[in-house]
């Protein structure tokens, strides 16, 4: 049976095959969850996404004997030339059964894709940004992923090695529960109002009309906290208001806790959601009128059984005064009152050390890795 690639367009009929080359691969596993279709297609399309603003992707499918059995995108972002090299570009929405010359053709065309905009080196698999779905899952297969979380089986990390692609990034996620029995935990209540009257900050529950009404402070608070992070690129204020609409039916008050300062300008926040991906995989991505119900009950009402820990910032120049310490020890207090079966907390990517020495002091382990891969294209 022949192996070929077709480019799509958003407009193609084939655009169908890419939006179902998900479910054709992963949809039989039950601790696959399937992208929200409606979500997907937004994101997808020219005329909706907001990296189509700035930034160009074109759209392939591979084809076994006319059967679709893998995707990708090639895209390239002009602002992450501008922050880091003008010879990079990306490839993200990856897909493929376990077939390596499907996996290559798709590589292929990608890098050729690539190589005509001038750019020498592939990296992937992100969506459109270093803050959307990011990495190849090498470890931690044996549990569903956690909202908005990437997961694949585990041959892919052999298609991609397999073509050449070597280690760029690594990216962790943290679970486990909170223990009632913490060693330092016990020093929570005595500790957190010490930071909070050394800082003069005072700290309290937004709601989620809060987070979106000061989306600029928040976003201004984001770029700047995570600026050193490997790979960072800021966020627009559209791609930012995009994400923060996307989020609201999952921001709970009690979920979120936010510092401030004198003036009461935002200096630090910390975002956490209810885990509502096993509601998402029942639906198999499919929004009917009862299953959009049913996820905002999940999202806004049930007692959480699973949370994942989305953001947390504080901006450059409150940094080292343990005022991230004091919005992990309350949300940490808060976790307790719920009977959780899991507390996520990513993606922290492997550089940032001084996130991953905070998560370490409240115990926990590392039990997921996604690797962002990186290869050098031949002149």
């Amino acid at each position: 049976m022949s192996i070929t690639v077709k480019p799509i367009a958003y407009t193609d009929p084939e655009m169908k095959d890419f939006l179902r080359v998900p479910y054709l691969v992963q949809g039989d596993n039950p601790l696959y969850v399937p992208p929200l279709m409606i979500q997907q297609k937004d994101v997808l399309d020219p005329k909706k996404g907001p990296f189509h603003k700035f930034g160009t992707a074109q759209y392939f499918v591979v084809y076994d004997g006319g059967r679709p059995v893998g995707r990708l995108s090639a895209h390239v972002n002009p602002r992450h030339e501008e922050l880091h090299s003008p010879d990079e570009g990306f490839f993200g929405f990856f897909e493929c059964e376990n077939n390596p010359e499907a996996s290559r053709a798709l590589f292929d065309a990608a890098c050729q894709w690539l190589a005509k905009r001038g750019k020498k080196a592939i990296l992937g698999p992100m969506g459109f940004g270093i803050y959307e779905e990011v990495g190849i899952l090498v470890d931690g297969f044996d549990t569903m992923p956690a909202l908005l979380q990437t997961y694949n089986p585990p041959y892919y990390p052999d298609l991609v090695e397999g073509y050449g692609f070597t280690k760029a990034q690594d990216w962790y996620a943290f679970g486990g529960l909170p223990k009632q029995d913490l060693p330092i935990r016990g020093n929570f209540k005595e500790r957190l109002p010490q930071i909070l009257e050394q800082t003069g900050y005072t700290m309290r529950q937004p709601s989620a009309d809060e987070i979106i009404t000061r989306s600029d402070e928040a976003l201004r608070l984001f770029n700047d906290a995570w600026g050193p992070n490997w790979g960072h690129v800021p966020f627009t204020n559209e791609e930012f208001k995009h994400i923060l609409k996307e989020l609201k039916p999952v921001l709970r008050p009690n979920l979120m806790r936010a510092a401030f300062d004198e003036n009461d300008e935002m200096i630090a926040y910390l975002i956490n959601a209810p885990d509502i991906n096993p509601a998402i995989r029942a639906m198999r991505g499919r929004l009917t009128p009862w299953g959009i119900a049913r996820l905002y009950w999940e999202a806004r009402y049930r007692t959480p059984r699973r949370i994942r820990s989305l953001i947390m910032g504080v901006r450059k120049e409150h940094q080292g005064r343990r005022i991230h310490l004091a919005l992990m020890m309350s949300i940490y207090m808060e976790f307790l009152k719920f009977p959780l079966e899991n507390w996520d907390c990513s993606l922290i990517a492997e550089s940032n050390r001084a996130t991953l020495r905070a998560y370490r002091v409240f115990e926990a382990e590392i039990y997921k890795t996604w690797r962002v891969y990186r290869y050098e294209m031949e002149s």
